[in-house]
């Protein structure tokens, strides 16, 4: 099964999941389109680079006012446990999971879930949260 829009069920578990000033780390799996889908102002790109290019241009507009910093990015690589093979993998750090769910739902995200969604063949997308020191 691909997984390449958001579930806006999952979302609002998100916002509920706890405080709404919690830190949380979005682990995002991405297996890229060799062309992407037309009709999104990147024809003729490949995936990985209208992810790279576009989608970062649009991230570094919403960080200002949303967060969402990466601390950690790379090429997926052998999996050891299980089946499935990613060509990115990247965690982003939000200052809140209030801010987090506030930029999915702004209408500037739309733009971004498009090409998102134009660039990716598959995806995962898992909120995490630190476990306390006790």
């Amino acid at each position: 099964m691909e997984f390449i829009k958001f579930d806006m069920e999952k979302m609002a578990q998100i916002a509920s999941n706890g405080a709404p000033d919690d830190s949380i780390v979005m682990l995002n799996m991405l297996k890229f389109r060799d062309v992407v889908e037309e009709g999104h102002g990147i024809d003729g790109m490949s995936g990985a680079q209208a992810y790279r290019e576009v989608l970062g241009k649009l991230f570094a507009d919403l960080h200002p006012q949303y967060g969402g910093t990466p601390i950690w990015m790379g090429k997926g690589g052998v999996t050891v446990l299980g089946t499935q093979d990613w060509d990115m993998i990247i965690l982003v750090q939000y200052p809140s999971r209030e801010k987090f769910v506030e930029m999915v739902n702004s209408p500037a995200y739309k733009r971004i879930s498009e090409v998102r969604a134009a660039s990716i063949t598959d995806s995962r997308l898992i909120e995490m949260t630190e476990l306390s020191s006790q």
